[in-house]
């Protein structure tokens, strides 16, 4: 089934029907019409052989609006019918899912997606209006919340988390927070946001499992699928990443500066992976010449021709990629954070580029996480609670940190001389932390690895991951 976003490039336009049908490359068009007048509602649809322009049903349908989702389903039912299609009670429940019985909760979704799709800051803030009134009218639909979720997640990825006016750390927090709520009645959308939570905090094996959770609900859906592309490829499963992304790009093929582009540049972040960096700059340039605010891929660019030996081109996608980040040369570590790969050379490779091209800093010094040093429940409380702790953030003396957890989980935490209070749990292998007056008092919770190259001078024998960054810390002796 092609995307809407590519299906929807030709209303009120003087299009045929086998015009469509060879511009998508499907068999069969679904057309039709909706009128309203007050609570009432008339929908006319046809189904027709793009091949043969012969029409194998039409219909019309006359209802009002509370009725309006059965009328759907009585439609879809009709297409199964049409096309001799056979669906299991599973798959059935999949083509009907809407997440909500609510019209006017549904249509505030529908309106927030609309928004969504734009990707501007502006639009971004507006989309979540929408769906803060869809989790009005329904309290329990788990999709408007996971949306939400979603979009202050993208927005921190896109580093628009300032022109959304929030704290750059609070909006990865104000996604978790709504994934939270929405895992309460799993969603796709839900399942994903887990996904591309997770694997910034390198739980490669749980994001995988959700991409994958959210592509069983709808495996011919170009989102689910970029999604799951893009989760393999930071999991190390590059030619199967390819193989799903060229996949939705058959699924959504006219929706250019936005999936296809996507796509373009998740291709060549895997060709980037896989070390071949003349077929990534191809791609990843096809990709940006599509959508210009996707700056954030520069980086790659930047370190590809700077290890192929093009230094002006380096130093020019170098600046772009600065550009995006407010001016300033991110930190190596940050790198590490910001693109999970699962493979350290990748990352190896990412920096040795950028610092050929230009940024600031040592190509070696960004974070090396070990699964065999990550700490289990007993191991973080034996090793946290009653103790004090320090680091720097990215290794910057001045932004010093301080953490005293007491033994019954009481908190205090200093920073840029500022003091909060708040309590701490452990649960799943993390310590979680409540801190008020401070991202907004929102729950955090991260992973802690032993770093074996760390030492206590330096404050950096431990590893915190979060879910905004990731940063070294010894235990005060």
């Amino acid at each position: 089934v092609i995307s809407r976003n590519s299906a929807f490039t030709y209303k009120g336009k003087q299009v045929t029907i086998s015009q469509v049908a060879k511009e998508l490359n499907v068999r069969y068009v679904l057309e039709g019409s909706v009128q309203k007048s007050g609570d009432k509602v008339r929908i006319r649809a046809q189904l027709i052989d793009g091949q043969t322009d012969h029409h194998m049903w039409a219909e019309s349908y006359d209802g009002v609006m509370k009725d309006i989702f059965d009328l759907q389903d009585k439609i879809t039912g009709r297409i199964v019918s049409a096309l001799a299609v056979k669906l299991t009670p599973y798959e059935q429940e999949k083509v009907t899912y809407r997440g909500t019985d609510n019209v006017l909760a549904y249509e505030a979704f529908l309106k927030g997606k609309e928004y969504w799709i734009k990707q501007t800051p502006e639009d971004y803030l507006k989309a979540i209006e929408y769906y803060e009134r869809a989790i009005k009218f329904d309290p329990n639909f788990s999709r408007a919340y996971a949306a939400i979720g979603q979009t202050y997640q993208t927005g921190s990825n896109y580093a628009w988390a300032g022109k959304m006016g929030i704290d750059p750390s609070t909006i990865r927090l104000l996604a978790r927070k709504y994934l939270e709520l929405a895992m309460k009645n799993p969603s796709p959308e839900a399942y994903s946001l887990a996904a591309a939570i997770e694997i910034h905090r390198r739980n490669f094996q749980k994001s995988v499992a959700f991409a994958e959770k959210a592509y069983s609900y709808g495996p011919n859906s170009a989102n689910w699928l970029t999604g799951l592309g893009w989760i393999l490829a930071f999991a190390g499963k590059s030619e199967e990443s390819i193989e799903q992304i060229n996949k939705a790009m058959r699924l959504d093929p006219l929706d250019v500066s936005k999936n296809t582009a996507g796509c373009y540049l998740f291709i060549g972040v895997n060709h980037f992976s896989m070390g071949n960096l003349e077929e990534a700059t191809t791609y990843l340039e096809k990709g940006l010449s599509l959508n210009p605010q996707a700056t954030n891929f520069s980086c790659f660019i930047a370190a590809a021709h700077a290890l192929l030996g093009l230094d002006t081109e380096a130093r020019k996608a170098l600046v772009a990629y600065i550009q995006r980040l407010n001016g300033g040369h991110p930190p190596i570590q940050f790198l590490y954070y910001a693109w999970p790969f699962k493979d350290a050379t990748v990352t190896d490779r990412l920096a040795k580029g950028l610092v050929k091209a230009g940024l600031q800093g040592n190509a070696q010094n960004y974070y090396k996480l070990g699964e065999e040093n990550k700490l289990n429940d007993q191991e973080i409380e034996k090793l946290l609670f009653g103790k004090t702790y320090t680091g720097y953030v990215y290794g910057i003396q001045a932004l010093k940190y301080v953490w005293h957890i007491s033994d019954d989980g009481e908190v205090e935490y200093s920073y840029k001389g500022k003091n909060y209070t708040g309590k701490a749990w452990v649960e799943n292998e993390s310590i979680c932390r409540v801190v008020e007056q401070y991202h907004g008092g929102l729950k955090s919770c991260s992973e802690i690895y032993r770093n074996p190259a760390g030492d206590q001078l330096t404050k950096t024998e431990y590893f915190v991951v979060t879910d905004y960054g990731i940063f070294l810390f010894s235990i005060e002796k």
